[in-house]
């Protein structure tokens, strides 16, 4: 053991860089289901120790996507009708969409529109929408405990081709579409949604295909100026890890501002900051040694210790476990009150005795040491911002439901009730209006913080080309 520990110490690398930009994506490790790729960890924990601001945490990006093959179950998935079915421990099979919807008509409509609808909204909850739906997935497997399948093979409970709702049999119609089952309208519709799955191994054209609720995208993150530089000098964040997205879907803008923010810092970088000196050696060893230390005594110290009396003590998957289930529990499409102030707690005694609870075997674990870190950090601080919206009186918007057990008259805040089981899951609405704030976090002093900031205006100047491209050529655009 203390020899690969040696070896460990001889792998470190580090690297002195002026400028460093965080382009690592979204928290994906801290979720169960999930459409982020596999390789995709994310590291907002850096930018917490680093004591990056952050902002917009608690909004998120939730829906329904395969979860084997990791894929949004969108678009012709839904257009195509599939039955939804849930097996339980015992393999009884339930077809369960039926127990929120009168009749089939209306069950056909939602299905149909959560195609188009594909992110879980508060806003489609009422009214039988079409998010009424992932609620119904979340409950069957996150409460009953049960896996959740789309099963193209069959039709839906009660289906009629005349009872299609309106809007569905149009575009069925119109699309040439119209046939016997499912699979044989998506083969009319959209081929090639059935031969991604065969590429990947799985044929939905004879088994059913796993679904879960599953997180795709964090819309908030760290806070970053026009040029995406953060609240530390020569420390960027671009794509996802910047919180620059808001409450509802980014979609391809996420992705076009991404190329964009790339870009924006390059030129902050190659205009600004391309003539500093460099650090010098000794200074650079100098501010790294005490957080060095720090972390190879806790990596000594996890992997040499011996078992703790009345301590519960985690291998790496075991803790990760914890994590996720937290996450499901307070940090996905359901966000209850209770409970959240002692989960804080915990989260607190998990990451000061990190180094004492978690089991490494070998020092190929210690990677997990680094991850669970990260993770734990990240989760602090998202629990911290649902916290703090709840008590800045927060109603449901966006991917997630707010529950909290007591009304306050004042506010006009009234219940949401879903039907039948999912009355479990009534949540808020009031008049409370937080869309033209912007939620921040930070840890000054070791203390975290989170306050409201006033959202910028939309600028109203008109920029004269000639103008502006000479405050660009000169460099006066980037004061």
């Amino acid at each position: 053991m203390y020899e690969q520990f040696k070896n460990m110490i001889n792998s470190i690398k580090m690297f002195k860089a002026r400028n460093i930009i965080i382009a690592t994506g979204g928290p994906a490790t801290l979720y169960k289901y999930s459409v982020y790729p596999e390789s995709q960890k994310g590291s907002l924990g850096l930018a917490i120790t680093a004591g990056c601001k952050l902002q917009n945490l608690t909004e998120s990006q939730f829906g329904l996507a395969s979860t084997k093959f990791r894929w949004n179950v969108s678009g012709s998935y839904q257009q195509v009708i599939p039955r939804y079915i849930s097996i339980d421990k015992n393999g009884k099979e339930t077809e369960f969409l039926m127990k929120y919807f009168p009749g089939f008509q209306e069950l056909s409509k939602a299905i149909f529109l959560k195609g188009y609808q594909w992110p879980f909204n508060s806003d489609r909850i009422e009214n039988l929408g079409s998010s009424l739906i992932d609620l119904a997935v979340y409950y069957e497997t996150e409460v009953r405990g049960n896996k959740v399948f789309m099963d193209f093979t069959k039709n839906p409970l009660n289906y009629e081709e005349n009872l299609l709702d309106p809007t569905a049999k149009l575009y069925l119609t119109n699309s040439n579409a119209l046939s016997s089952t499912p699979i044989e309208r998506l083969k009319k519709l959209n081929i090639q949604a059935i031969e991604l799955y065969q590429n990947k191994g799985i044929d939905i054209t004879k088994e059913p295909l796993e679904i879960a609720v599953c997180n795709q995208h964090m819309n908030g993150g760290i806070t970053g100026d026009i040029w995406w530089e953060t609240s530390i000098k020569h420390l960027f964040a671009i794509g996802e890890a910047n919180g620059s997205h808001g409450i509802h879907r980014p979609g391809g803008a996420a992705l076009n501002s991404g190329q964009v923010w790339g870009l924006r810092a390059a030129q902050k970088i190659g205009h600004v900051y391309a003539k500093l000196e460099p650090l010098n050696k000794i200074e650079f060893l100098r501010i790294i040694e005490s957080e060095l230390i720090s972390i190879i005594n806790n990596i000594k110290s996890a992997l040499f210790k011996k078992p703790i009396m009345n301590l519960e003590q985690m291998t790496p998957a075991q803790f990760w476990e914890q994590i996720q289930d937290r996450m499901s529990k307070f940090g996905g499409i359901i966000r209850p009150l209770k409970g959240l102030f002692d989960e804080g707690k915990e989260i607190i005694k998990q990451i000061y005795n990190l180094k004492t609870i978690l089991i490494l075997k070998n020092n190929k674990e210690i990677v997990d040491y680094l991850r669970i870190r990260d993770a734990l950090l990240t989760q602090q601080y998202i629990l911290e911002s649902i916290i703090n919206y709840h008590e800045s009186n927060g109603k449901s918007r966006g991917s997630s439901l707010i529950l909290r057990e007591t009304l306050k008259e004042s506010l006009n805040e009234r219940f949401i009730i879903p039907p039948g089981d999912l009355k479990q899951f009534k949540f808020i609405t009031n008049d409370i209006n937080l869309e033209d704030k912007i939620q921040t976090i930070s840890s000054p002093a070791e203390i975290i913080t989170c306050e409201w900031e006033n959202v910028r205006d939309i600028p109203n100047e008109f920029g004269w080309f000639e103008n502006v491209w000479k405050d660009f050529s000169n460099g006066r655009i980037f004061n």
